[in-house]
């Protein structure tokens, strides 16, 4: 990628010419998604330019001085198509839906439009989010079962490039999985370090359902106390979680109810209320 400055007497512009703008196709050059055209060298893309009277372009970096190239062109009416961008946001627009648990067929062509960028790209960032975001879509769909060896091999990943909030979100898909199997000892544990990493980023929707299946796994466990005190602490993040996001929250209601027969009223009400005030080490901490 070739940024290249032009400039007026009393103007300052950016431009970016990446893959030849000066050749039209009789095609719509789009339609394929990515363009086949070779990239220029800027001495080439310099002549490639139609500016206005007055203005000139001056090279300010090429590769490899930039690290990230991107592919980007604009169309015959000055509309800019950058695929790096156009895969983040379907990314983005399918996690919503899933978040929702609404329009998951339209999701699930986002992230299979926003793969096919990433892989064409060659953004291995962006096709990991997609990745993480179908196997918790395919989760959704089989009622939080399967998907565990898709979480595993992602959490890998997003562990050696740092990013902290795609950890939790695989952890919490583990856990979901291992909750859905039966297997609480693992599902405490992958919840638990979900929570604290959640906590810690400021994730509220993968905290409050972390600690919703943690408190699960304690009732299972024979401790119905300690589970209405971490289902106190998820209702607190459930309460920084909009209205929409909150149906995908795991369900919680036979677990209430199995908690206001096995302790008193007033137990479970202190139960709850400790949830809301212990620090969240102490929390999840046997």
């Amino acid at each position: 990628m070739q940024p290249m400055i032009a400039r007026s007497p009393s103007c300052f512009f950016v431009w970016f010419s990446l893959l030849g703008l000066s050749s039209a196709l009789a095609a719509d050059p789009f339609e394929d998604v990515i363009r086949k055209t070779e990239p220029l060298t800027p001495e080439r893309e310099r002549k490639a330019f139609h500016l206005p009277p007055g203005f000139e372009i001056q090279l300010v970096a090429s590769e490899p001085q930039i690290g990230k190239p991107m592919n980007m062109a604009f169309d015959a009416h000055g509309r800019l198509h950058d695929d790096v961008k156009r895969a983040n946001c379907l990314i983005q627009m399918a996690g919503s839906n899933i978040n929702t648990a609404t329009g998951l067929d339209e999701a699930e062509a986002w992230l299979a439009e926003a793969h096919q960028l990433a892989e064409r790209t060659g953004n291995h960032h962006e096709l990991l989010h997609a990745e993480l975001f179908r196997a918790r879509l395919d989760q959704l769909r089989a009622g939080d079962a399967s998907s565990g060896p898709q979480f595993v091999r992602l959490l890998d990943w997003f562990r050696r490039i740092g990013d902290r909030r795609c950890v939790a979100r695989c952890l919490l898909g583990l856990g979901r999985a291992a909750v859905a199997d039966g297997d609480l000892e693992p599902a405490r544990r992958h919840l638990a370090e979900c929570a604290l990493i959640a906590d810690a980023v400021g994730d509220p929707l993968a905290l409050a359902a972390a600690q919703r299946l943690v408190a699960r796994c304690d009732h299972s466990a024979g401790l119905s106390r300690h589970a209405a005190t971490v289902l106190g602490a998820a209702d607190a993040a459930a309460e920084r979680v909009d209205m929409a996001r909150r149906r995908a929250l795991p369900e919680d209601d036979d677990l209430r109810v199995a908690l206001e027969h096995e302790l008193q009223g007033h137990e479970l009400t202190s139960a709850l209320a400790d949830g809301r005030e212990l620090p969240i080490e102490q929390l999840l901490a046997l």
